[in-house]
């Protein structure tokens, strides 16, 4: 291809993909300047146009990476690293990336909950930024995450009876209880990552925990 015929793809793949990040929640028309210093969107590999990957960096996100499976509509959120001075970010970009994959017909949009108990690193331009803590592990959960079934009932289940919880699903923690303030407690204490899936099917399970999260924001703004 030349030179102006890759402008003109990369283009393309913007106006069509870039939606599915959830990024134009907070940017109508991104674009690199002083508010984002990274916007890379190209196909996952070379040999594979199925998977598309957007790489972000912006004053809310100091990373924040997503693949789109076109082939298997799976969105894929691989790096999410905020910025605290942006909390409320997040839920605008989530907001607006669930409403354009159900538009586009996808099933569902995973992730990685992790969790790393030493504060990692993250390069940035070539220098270290400060540690950032891992800690998705509770955090992803109050936004519809629903924990993979069989990680669930070996490792989330177990772990709420072995501390005399009665919690089976990773959304109960964030119930307005002091029962499930005290689950959340454990279950941040015990430091384990974990697989998540929001499902993108009408009236899921994961919707209604959005829509709840979406809720309790809107009262306190």
């Amino acid at each position: 291809m030349t030179e102006s015929e890759l402008k003109e793809k990369a283009k393309q793949l913007e106006e069509k993909f870039l939606p599915l990040s959830g990024i134009t929640a907070l940017y109508k028309h991104p674009a690199l300047g002083a508010d984002i210093t990274k916007l890379e969107i190209g196909y996952a590999s070379a040999d594979r146009e199925s998977k598309i990957e957007i790489k972000i960096r912006c004053k809310e996100f100091r990373e924040y990476i997503v693949i789109i499976d076109v082939e298997k509509k799976i969105i894929i959120n691989d790096l999410i690293i905020g910025h605290p001075d942006f909390k409320g970010a997040f839920l605008a970009c989530f907001n607006s990336q669930v409403e354009h994959a159900i538009a586009n017909n996808y099933k569902k949009i995973t992730l990685v909950a992790h969790y790393q108990d030493e504060p990692y690193n993250y390069e940035v331009a070539g220098r270290d930024d400060e540690g950032i803590i891992w800690n998705g592990h509770v955090v992803w959960g109050k936004y519809g995450f629903q924990m993979k079934e069989t990680q669930r009932i070996k490792t989330f289940v177990p772990s709420m009876q072995a501390h005399e919880k009665t919690e089976d699903y990773i959304h109960e923690l964030y119930l307005e209880t002091d029962n499930a303030s005290a689950a959340k407690e454990v279950w941040n204490d015990l430091g384990l990552s974990w697989g998540g899936v929001f499902d993108l099917g009408d009236n899921s399970l994961s919707h209604q925990i959005l829509r709840g999260l979406n809720g309790k924001y809107a009262k306190l703004s």
